[in-house]
Parts: structure tokens; sequence; C-alpha cells
């Protein structure tokens, strides 16, 4: 649950940073000397870690976006035990993957093309083709994770 926790976490402030940074670009130069800017923003300042930033830091999305889904299964759905026998079925968690590597998708596309004209972009340092790729290396991460998430200390998937 504290993996699941951190995980949504991290998601949760990196997506809020991203819309508001797709808002107002220069929301966030008040962090321009802090480290912790890597996790709120998606900039970059030409170094290597910034452009891990832009570019890889995706690579969580997925997984923190599937830690998101399982707290919310857990607590608003019933119970835990209901939660749990839902949890293993490797079909709920294969489809909440593959839902969520469609949103990233969606996502990467209209912020390369603009078909719908929402107010998004690359960023600099970003490349189109590869966000697709490294959302991907996410969603098989995402699996594994899904595997090793658990209600109780026992197995939901051991049952």
């Amino acid at each position: 649950m504290l993996l699941a926790g951190l995980l949504a976490a991290i998601g949760l402030i990196r997506l809020s940073g991203d819309l508001l940074t797709d808002i107002d670009p220069t929301w966030a130069w008040q962090l321009d000397e802090s480290p912790v800017r890597y996790l709120i923003v998606r900039v970059t300042d030409g170094s290597l870690i910034g452009d891990l930033n832009v570019q890889y830091f995706k690579v969580l999305a997925i997984p923190c976006g599937l830690s998101l889904v399982f707290l919310v299964n857990g607590g608003l759905t019933g119970g835990l035990e209901l939660a749990a026998r839902r949890w293993a079925d490797p079909r709920f968690r294969l489809s909440v993957i593959v839902a969520l590597a469609a949103v990233c998708a969606f996502c990467e596309i209209e912020k390369a093309t603009h078909l719908l004209g929402l107010p998004t972009g690359v960023a600099v340092g970003e490349r189109p083709w590869l966000n697709h790729v490294v959302h991907s290396v996410g969603g098989v991460l995402a699996y594994p994770l899904s595997c090793a998430l658990r209600y109780t200390r026992a197995s939901p998937l051991e049952s």
C-alpha cells in the first residue's frame, strides 16, 4: 500500500505540474534552482538530468496511474475483500494497464499534432516518437508491479 501511495502521489504531482505548465509555461520559475522542479515540472536545463526528466520520467506514467487505480479500487469499490478478488484477476489488471496506455498515447498524439486544439505541446528536449516508446516500457513494467501490489499481507494473487 505504501508503494502504491508513493507512486500515486508522484503521478498526481507530476500530472498537476504538467497541466499547469500547459496553461502557463512560466508558473514554475520559482523552482528554477531547486532539484524538486524535476519532480513537479517537465523542464530541462540542457543537462543530462533535465533531458531525462523531460523524456524519460514518462516511464512512471502508467505505473503511477496503475497505483492510483489500485488505491481507488481498494477504497471505493465495496471493501478490501472484493477489491482483492478483483485485483487478483489478471484480465482486470491488464485492462487497466491497456486503458492507461491508450490515455498516454492519446495525450502524446495531442501534444504533437494539436488535433483537438488543447493548450499543450511538446517540451524543449522532448521527441514525440520516443514518448510512445517510453510509455510502452512503462506499460511493460506496470504488469509486474500490478502483481506485487496487495491489499493485505496475504497475496490476493494466490487465492
